[in-house]
């Protein structure tokens, strides 16, 4: 199906309006704590995007990814709903049995009901997309079979019920997408705005050495925001609005080539791309930033004409000597530590020991020991070090094989394969968008080789959006 998509235009003065709406709600969200005054803000900005765009689906498509970047959620314990050992039994404090209830949920449940009601346009059936939901349907049934058998049988439910809303999202995403393909531009603004936001965040935290001292900074646990570094515990490294600065990084990674479809030439955009830039080297991940120069060599070959637009600026020059100069010296340093990750309480050590924990496990387990619940177990086991006390497995594949036992790898694998499959070089072009969303995709699935991102709010929520909008942004699927 030809696709006539168009990213790095003109904004018209709805778009305008709606990014400059969706600005304030993040800005507004950054001091507001209780959840009565963030839901009024999350209904105002919802009616706000219904008055301008006068689309509905669109309105409860932005709605919904804005409320679920940042994160908001409502406590809900189970003993409110259920005695606990009856309904969710668990061998740990029912403390640790508390589910959430996101905002975005109540959004994403109106866009469902919106879109099952409204005659919308079909979608072709392609072989690729029955694999994928043949893949998913086969994850979700060996979930079903490892929870069943997990000593951790209520955070295992919990995590299938957040792997299969991911999976729920994919199909949102490609379904909105291909309904109508101006959201395109929308969705990929309100994802940079946040992760803008969250930049200058980081720009200031390492200023000031610590915490703005913002209400949303007390949201995830850690304060002040940010960690120092191993190699040298005088350097600073914010996160933003999360518990550790990888986090950010790798969002941040994602980022950069979604701003390469956008109009390089507007000033709006070239700052906004050299505040997440310096955001970058700010937080010292070295995997996310291993990740952009893995990927660099390609993103230049398909961005070659958009990049030359973007540096052919003096003043873009002179800001990257500046920064560069200032942040360099600690990022060369931080990418120079590698070889304490090899020592015997350095991070490739911990790691290793996670995938040995992992494949023991799974050769007890057939079906795995219960979804995302792997930092219960190795806290209980009585071999594990004590760096390794609570820590998710820092690995994917560790993740998948403990959690879904040898059989989830080729399960798991050929799924992302289908997700990620970039354009036949035999089709008719595809646009930009669909490479930089290519691109983003591939950087979040390198540094979920290192970093516990598999569940992790927001980075895998923005992976399986993209996920769907990339194929929908296909011009053959």
């Amino acid at each position: 199906m030809p696709v006539n998509l168009i990213i790095n235009n003109t904004p018209s003065t709805t778009t305008t309006f709606e990014n400059i709406l969706t600005l304030s709600f993040y800005l507004v969200s950054l001091f507001v704590l209780p959840n009565k005054f963030f839901l009024l803000i999350l209904v105002i900005y919802i009616s706000g995007l219904y008055l301008i765009s006068k689309d509905l689906v669109k309105t409860l498509w932005l709605g919904f990814l804005a409320s679920c970047l940042t994160g908001r959620t409502i406590t809900l314990s189970l003993e409110t709903v259920a005695p606990a050992h009856t309904l969710f039994s668990t061998n740990f404090p029912a403390s640790l049995a508390t589910y959430f209830l996101a905002f975005s949920d109540l959004v994403l449940a109106l866009l469902i009901y919106l879109l099952v009601k409204i005659p919308a346009k079909a979608i072709r059936l392609s072989q690729r997309l029955i694999n994928i939901i043949i893949c998913m349907l086969g994850i979700l049934v060996l979930g079903l079979f490892s929870t069943y058998s997990s000593l951790y049988f209520s955070p295992s439910l919990f995590n299938l019920f957040i792997l299969g809303k991911y999976f729920l999202i994919y199909f949102v995403a490609l379904i909105v997408h291909d309904h109508d393909r101006s959201i395109f531009k929308q969705t990929i603004i309100t994802i940079l705005l946040f992760i803008m936001l969250n930049s200058c965040l980081v720009i200031g935290q390492k200023y000031y050495n610590g915490s703005l001292g913002l209400p949303a900074e007390s949201i995830n646990m850690g304060s002040p925001k940010g960690v120092y570094a191993d190699e040298n515990l005088s350097v600073y490294r914010p996160s933003g609005l999360f518990n550790t600065p990888n986090l950010i990084g790798t969002l941040i990674a994602m980022s950069i080539p979604l701003f390469l479809t956008l109009n390089l030439s507007s000033l709006w955009v070239q700052t906004a791309l050299l505040i997440t830039g310096i955001a970058l080297l700010l937080t010292s991940s070295r995997i996310a930033i291993l990740s952009l120069i893995i990927l660099l060599p390609f993103i230049v070959h398909k961005f070659k004409s958009t990049l030359q637009i973007f540096a052919a600026h003096r003043w873009i020059r002179f800001a990257l000597i500046i920064g560069l100069a200032f942040s360099l010296p600690s990022v060369i340093t931080r990418l120079l530590s590698f070889q304490s990750a090899l020592e015997s309480n350095g991070g490739a050590s911990y790691r290793i020991r996670h995938f040995s924990f992992a494949v023991q496990s799974a050769n007890q387990h057939i079906f795995g020991s219960g979804v995302n619940t792997f930092q219960y177990a190795i806290s209980r086991s009585a071999t594990n070090l004590k760096e390794d006390f609570g820590s998710p497995a820092h690995n994917v594949f560790a993740e998948i094989i403990y959690d879904f036992g040898f059989l989830g790898i080729p399960l798991f694998s050929y799924l992302f394969y289908l997700l990620m499959k970039p354009p036949s070089p035999y089709s008719s072009p595809s646009p930009p968008v669909t490479f930089a969303l290519f691109f983003a995709m591939l950087c979040y699935t390198i540094n979920i080789q290192a970093h516990p991102w598999f569940l992790e709010k927001p980075a895998a929520d923005i992976f399986w959006i993209l996920s769907g909008v990339f194929y929908a942004s296909q011009k053959t699927v």
